[in-house]
């Protein structure tokens, strides 16, 4: 990754602070649970929030991925309680949606909570992306950990160890991380390593999901992870039959020589 300017960063944190206003005024909408739009591709998306984050948070992220036809769905799964039940929230989530072969977008504590999930809720998701997800948890929840999702976020928790490495059981993992998260400290806390990571530009927490550049890059990669199947433009299979329905050329008949020329009579002498 390139070096990130000054001025970026300064421009980043100014977004961010924004954001934080943002999310104050959105804390009214926590008690909605679902947001959910349909699509014509067969991929589901489903949006995971982060603590304090209602669904109208994500409005950004879910109208980017509603225009390129992903059905899209904003859950939340639980705020303060342990990420083992919101994960068992999850997994009885994807079963009632009937999700099959879905996509999650994971922000957050919500990355691991679907490291909890159970074989079963898991062969589920074919996609798991996290932003900002604490994989080696944070110091930042240290002074909080007497509640249950702040705990299991801490540095050295038990959930951690027995989880963390779950990420690799789902075929497709992509751990997005920003360039600087203020609830992740030290930042490689939010690393999971392995060469895996996809670090942003964009400094921030709720940048990852609200700035327009990181919304496009997201984007962009599941589109490239899933690209769309190329479909025949209408008329046309109609208009070019098959080998297996084209109708025989009638074989043309093959034209006589040309008559010989009759030759003239001699003249007696």
């Amino acid at each position: 990754m390139a070096a990130v300017s000054g001025t970026r960063i300064a421009i980043s944190w100014i977004q961010e602070t924004f954001w934080f206003l943002f999310l104050i005024v959105q804390l009214p909408f926590l008690f909605f649970s679902k947001w959910g739009s349909p699509g014509r591709r067969r991929e589901r998306v489903l949006i995971l929030t982060d603590h304090a984050c209602s669904t109208v948070f994500y409005f950004g992220l879910r109208s980017a991925l509603k225009r390129r036809g992903f059905p899209v769905t904003v859950l939340g799964i639980g705020q303060l309680t342990s990420l083992t039940t919101q994960a068992r929230t999850l997994a009885r989530l994807l079963e009632e949606l009937d999700v099959q072969r879905g996509i999650l977008i994971a922000h957050g504590k919500a990355g691991l909570a679907a490291l909890a999930l159970p074989d079963s809720a898991r062969r589920r998701v074919q996609h798991l992306v996290t932003l900002g997800t604490p994989f080696h948890g944070s110091r930042v929840f240290l002074p909080l950990a007497v509640v249950p999702s702040f705990g299991d976020m801490s540095v050295g928790s038990e959930f951690l160890l027995l989880h963390r490495m779950n990420a690799l059981l789902f075929p497709q993992f992509s751990p997005f991380c920003a360039f600087q998260d203020q609830l992740i400290y030290p930042s490689n806390l939010g690393h999971f390593g392995q060469g895996r990571d996809l670090i942003l530009d964009r400094s921030g927490h709720w940048n990852l999901v609200l700035d327009a550049e990181n919304i496009d890059t997201i984007v962009q990669h599941l589109l490239q992870a899933h690209p769309e199947p190329a479909q025949a433009a209408p008329g046309v299979a109609a208009a070019i039959p098959s080998k297996a329905t084209a109708t025989p050329k009638k074989a043309e008949p093959r034209k006589s020589a040309p008559a010989a020329r009759k030759a003239k009579p001699r003249k007696r002498r």
